[in-house]
Parts: C-alpha cells; structure tokens; sequence
C-alpha cells in the first residue's frame, strides 16, 4: 500500500510542476508555452567565436526542393560557400587612342555563411601606376594606385583599372563612376556582404585605352586574381 501512495505522489508533483512552468500570463499578457533556459549566448576573441545554449534540444532537419529548415535551438547547418568567375580568361583586341576598351567578367557567389563574405582581387604586375599590363619592356600604366578611386579616364589616356558594380560592390567604386587599379602586393576589397546569400552577382568591368605616346602593341596581359572568404 505504501509503494502505492507514494507513485501517486509522484505523478502529482509532476503534473503540477508541469502547469506552472509551462504557461506565464498576468492581468495584461500570456504567454504559453514558454521556454527556461539554463544558459546560452556567445563567447569570442580574436581567434574564435562559439555559439552556446544549454537546456534544449535540436529536433532535425527538413527540406524540399524549395527549402531547408533546421528546428530546434541553435540548430547548425552545414557551412558552405560557393564562388564562379564567368569568364577565364578575356581579350581587348587592338588597342585605340579612339575609344576605351572595355570587357566584363561577373562573379557569382552564393553561402549561408551568419556574416556573410567578402571578395578581394590582386593582379601579378608590379606597384606603380606604370605597370598596369605589360609586355616584355611595353607597359600601360595602371590608372592610379591600389585604393585610390579615380574618375573614369577618357578615350586617348593610357591607363589600365577595373571598375565594380552590383549591390553589394564596393562604395568606393561608386556604382561603376570610378576606377581603381591592382598590383601584386594590395589585397583590395571588391565587394562584400554581411549575411547569408545566394546568387549574388559582382560585375568587374576591366578598362584599357592607350594615348598618341604609348607603344602600339596588342600583347600586354596581365593576370587578376579573386579571393572569395565566408564570414562564418
């Protein structure tokens, strides 16, 4: 009898225990169900950054054709990043004192990354707004140095730059108003984003005319290098 009344006593405490935590409400709001955690948050430094929580548990992933949705609190998802480049490689043909040659390329680049990512380009000549392509002793000179957005220079002035458009290009490119040039020693910042995405496009837009001074030649080359990086 004694074993009795006590697993009684048991299944009572717990269904009262139950109707008071799972239900908050006053004279002004309700809310059920709540959720008590026990702790959580993040936790960084300049190496790191952890996301905790303890007190719930993860109940799966589901998905579609159209969606993925992972329940549960602070359920992760696999990390991923994807990157494309339209184009290996891209010829100006002749250059003219005329006109301003120009060719595009759009980077593609889709991730779930929680802040995003960032696009960086170099190219292999040197510093210095006189090795912007070049061929053997030939040269065109960059448009200006690494960082330093200029006006778009007109047909029958030697330079060589790229200008960047898209929404999430950057600012210094002013929507494809100015040009910046690369070298083999500056990293430079061409687009970015902070948070996830997909499908986002970034337009480089490649620019080269030549002046009545500069050598006729339709070798110079020079090759860019894109550098994709998830903020996860």
């Amino acid at each position: 009898m004694k074993q009795i009344i006590l697993l009684f006593l048991i299944l009572f405490c717990l269904v009262t225990v139950g109707d008071v935590v799972f239900a908050m409400d006053s004279a002004a709001y309700r809310i059920a169900p709540d959720v008590l955690n026990e702790s959580g948050g993040t936790s960084d430094s300049a190496n790191y950054r952890l996301f905790t929580n303890l007190g719930e548990s993860p109940t799966g992933a589901s998905d579609s054709a159209a969606y993925r949705i992972h329940a549960g609190f602070l359920q992760a998802d696999n990390p991923y990043i994807s990157f494309t480049v339209s184009d290996n490689s891209l010829d100006f043909g002749v250059l003219s004192t005329g006109a301003v040659s120009t060719r595009d390329t759009t980077l593609t680049i889709s991730t779930n990354a929680m802040f995003g990512y960032s696009v960086d380009a170099y190219d292999d000549t040197s510093v210095g707004i006189a090795y912007g392509m070049v061929n053997g002793a030939n040269k065109i000179a960059d448009a200006t140095t690494p960082n330093v957005y200029i006006n778009l220079p007109l047909a029958g002035v030697e330079h060589y730059g790229i200008t960047v458009t898209g929404t999430h290009a950057a600012a210094g490119y002013a929507g494809g108003t100015k040009i910046n040039s690369l070298d083999n020693t500056n990293r430079t910042e061409i687009g970015s984003y902070t948070s996830y995405i997909a499908g986002d496009t970034i337009t480089v837009q490649y620019r080269a005319s030549i002046s009545n001074i500069s050598e006729a030649d339709n070798g110079y080359r020079t090759t860019t290098t894109f550098i994709c990086t998830g903020e996860f």
